[in-house]
């Protein structure tokens, strides 16, 4: 088995056991996600309203971070939304649900298409399918986001995942797969540059 087909096996694995999770389990690990997200951006100081935040809009599968977003919006904090477009990814402002529309595969997407986020210090909530306690990530197969933060290095990148979805050991990565700095789970928020420079904490 190449590179390739294992990491084909591992987004088809993780799908699987995401799609196992019952509906009452999937809201109290994303309530305890929500809560240790801003434990994290306080102990980073990222609360901070003049830094905005790239976000996205989950899927029935995903954490649900919607309460998370709205009180975001209630603290008049600066929301981008991403939005796939010529292969490319991009993200765009929105200041309430009401800015966003269905989109692909039934995605919430923004509706006002300019003033996009450029560039400078913002906070990137990312989405993924596995990850280890490095940072590395599996995503969804389009390669979406690592060309997008490969071109933005002055990113945060925050990934939010079930505990499940994290591997103690390094999982296969391809050449242009980007790392994440921090991993947010239901259990508690990891430090990836902690185990990338060989301080192992043990007991995740």
């Amino acid at each position: 088995m190449n590179i390739c087909q294992e990491i084909e096996e591992l987004r088809r694995h993780m799908r699987q056991m995401r799609k196992r999770i019952p509906a009452q389990t999937r809201a109290l690990w994303s309530q305890d996600i929500r809560g240790n997200l801003d434990e994290l951006l306080d102990s980073i100081k990222e609360r901070r309203e003049d830094r905005p935040l790239l976000v996205f809009a989950p899927m029935d599968e995903e954490i649900n971070l919607w309460p998370w977003i709205k009180k975001r919006w209630e603290e008049g904090r600066e929301q981008y939304f991403p939005l796939t477009k010529e292969g490319e990814l991009r993200f765009y402002p929105a200041s309430s649900v009401f800015d966003l529309e269905p989109g692909l595969w039934g995605i919430k997407e923004p509706v006002r298409r300019e003033n996009p986020y450029q560039s400078g210090f913002a906070v990137a909530i990312v989405p993924g399918l596995a990850f280890d306690v490095s940072g590395s990530r599996v995503g969804y197969g389009g390669g979406y986001y690592d060309r997008f933060l490969r071109e933005h290095k002055d990113l945060i990148r925050i990934a939010v995942a079930y505990r499940f979805q994290i591997s103690d050991d390094p999982i296969p990565q391809a050449d242009w797969d980007q790392k994440m700095d921090y991993i947010v789970t239901e259990e508690k928020w990891i430090d990836c540059s902690r185990y990338r420079s060989g301080v192992l904490l043990k007991g995740l």
